[in-house]
């Protein structure tokens, strides 16, 4: 069975045969290259040695997302996706918020709305930009050619867009004292994510991505009220897209989210990315939600990944999928591998994970 029906049928909860696709992936670009080095590889022979089933590329107008890898970057300053205004060590996005260009991970250093009602009047970016795609048709064409299935990260998506447009705090604040502005907010930056969702079935994409964090340690961000008033009927727009294409869709959220999951699934969700163990119960998520979400399941990277011995590790992992593959849909990953995670225990989880596949 090749990787592509593999990444579909965790995402549907259909069998393949016993087989279950993987997904592993560091914190940035300068991570990964050290993780290669300790395992005597260079990137490129690293990833192949991975050999995850699935690949992610970034489109040039998430910088925050791409910063890390100089070659990725300078395309998007290139084609003014990035833009340097003075700030040092920061490049504004095409929203006008400033993103740390040295870090690890993303750093919002400047949001650009002051005043809510500055939304009626702002510019925002033109999604039939053509040159936010560049390059990346090719590069899903040789993922597919490889054999590889294929994701187009869109992080950033509504909530935090917003709010990084905003800031957190006001954000938050706005929606309870003017909710018609916060809407107005939305439904321009969802018309540009359903722009770029039908570019991206365009593609070829096997499954359709959404980001927000919606989930905190314990608990959700907001009301459920809230999530439903301001948000679901935006998911509902762009994961139609995906879905009215024949391409299952995926959203990831940090934290515990549990609480908005019946009503995301309502929306059209099919599978939660990434499951963090060290906030929600994995055998609670599969007994409430497992025949009707799958999981793009990491493993524990917060907690047993820095501070376990490797035999914890490979419990974790062979733990992961009894718990979250009982119905097929799980894409077994380990996300976000941060620097100071014990080289033998990063070994053990790789080694570990390749057995399922």
């Amino acid at each position: 069975m090749d990787r592509r029906t593999m990444v579909r049928n965790s995402a549907t909860r259909k069998s393949s045969g016993g087989k279950i696709p993987t997904f592993i992936c560091f914190a940035d670009f300068i991570t990964e290259r050290k993780f290669a080095l300790q395992f005597g590889m260079e990137v490129d022979e690293f990833r192949k040695w991975i050999d995850n089933d699935i690949r992610d590329i970034f489109l040039l107008d998430d910088i925050q997302m791409r910063h890390t890898d100089k070659e990725q970057i300078s395309d998007s300053y290139r084609f003014g996706f990035a833009k340097d205004k003075g700030l040092p060590n920061a490049a504004y996005d095409v929203w006008g918020c400033a993103w740390t260009m040295d870090c690890m991970g993303q750093e919002l250093r400047q949001s650009p709305i002051s005043d809510i009602e500055a939304v009626y009047d702002y510019n925002y970016p033109d999604p039939n930009n053509p040159d936010i795609f560049y390059g990346i048709g090719d590069i899903g064409k040789a993922i597919h050619d490889e054999g590889y299935a294929l994701f187009v990260g869109q992080y950033y998506s509504l909530f935090e867009r917003a709010w990084a447009m905003t800031g957190y705090v006001d954000f938050l604040t706005y929606c309870y004292t003017d909710p018609e502005a916060v809407q107005f907010l939305l439904e321009r930056i969802t018309e540009y994510k359903v722009r770029i969702a039908q570019r991206i079935c365009e593609l070829g994409a096997d499954l359709g991505h959404t980001g927000d964090d919606f989930g905190l340690q314990r608990g959700g961000v907001m009301s459920l009220e809230m999530f439903n008033k301001f948000f679901k009927p935006c998911y509902e727009k762009i994961w139609g897209v995906y879905r009215k294409n024949g391409i299952p869709v995926m959203h990831h959220s940090c934290g515990d989210c549990s609480m908005y999951i019946p009503d995301m699934i309502d929306a059209g969700l099919d599978m939660l990315h990434t499951v963090q163990q060290t906030s929600m119960d994995i055998r609670q998520l599969s007994l409430k939600f497992g025949k009707d979400l799958s999981f793009f399941a990491s493993t524990d990277t917060v907690d047993i990944l820095e501070n376990g011995k490797p035999d914890d590790v490979r419990r974790n992992v062979d733990f992961t999928v009894e718990q979250l593959g009982k119905n097929n849909g799980l894409l077994l990953s380990m996300i976000n591998i941060m620097p100071n995670a014990p080289f033998e225990n990063v070994k053990a989880a790789i080694e570990q994970i390749k057995t399922y596949r």
